[in-house]
């Protein structure tokens, strides 16, 4: 890595090894999991100790973070480990305690939650280009940050989710990404909508019986 923790390589479509090997390996701790579900109660288990690990790792990059800018730091080399032992054991500990949680709130099936859960990957993907493109259309605009951040926060989840109803859920990339291809969902939202403005606009000029 260029510095201590992990690079974003967003300056070129060549693969940069270190991190595809760590992603990669994530990759495919999950495929492994989806194929034997019945790992993952043992694998995300809400236990004291991984809450304590978690803790201490965000600690380590907390407290030996500032050493970074520092090159000259007498122990800046082991100060450059423990970061990274503290990194990683971070990172891994928020996966398992994560999943955890979520198997806890959320044990009903939900059909939102569940497109959400689809569409997060190609989120992950493709959010990048879309925040630094509306950083860019917002920075000179005379606004508080807080309503750019809400705005680019706000537009940047509605184009990623309109580009995988589009172009990803039900085609061969929403196979690759999730498994099998689902049927779009926004497009019958929408047409559920205009069906039932309809209906209503005409149930109300209908003419209507005499009384009696």
């Amino acid at each position: 890595m260029r510095f201590w923790g992990m690079d974003t390589p967003d300056k070129s479509l060549v693969p940069h090894l270190p991190s595809l090997v760590i992603y990669g390996g994530f990759f495919v701790l999950g495929w492994m999991l989806s194929r034997q579900r019945e790992l993952i109660s043992q694998f995300a288990r809400l236990t004291p100790q991984r809450w304590i690990l978690a803790g201490i790792g965000t600690a380590a990059i907390l407290l030996l973070g500032e050493i970074e800018r520092d090159p000259g730091h007498p122990r800046y080399v082991a100060a450059h480990v423990g970061y990274a032992m503290g990194y990683a054991l971070t990172m891994w500990s928020l996966v398992f305690l994560t999943i955890g949680v979520f198997r806890k709130l959320c044990q009903r099936p939900n059909a939102f939650v569940r497109y959400l859960a689809d569409s997060s990957y190609w989120m992950y993907l493709i959010h990048l280009p879309i925040v630094v493109w509306l950083q860019v259309a917002v920075a000179e605009l005379p606004l508080h940050f807080s309503l750019k951040l809400a705005f680019v926060s706000t537009m940047t989840i509605a184009i990623s989710l309109l580009t995988y109803d589009l172009f990803v859920r039900s085609t061969c990339i929403g196979w690759l990404l999730n498994g099998r291809r689902r049927d779009r969902v926004m497009a019958s939202w929408v047409r559920h909508g205009i069906s039932k403005k309809w209906t209503s606009r005409a149930t109300s000029f209908a003419p209507r019986s005499p009384s009696s």
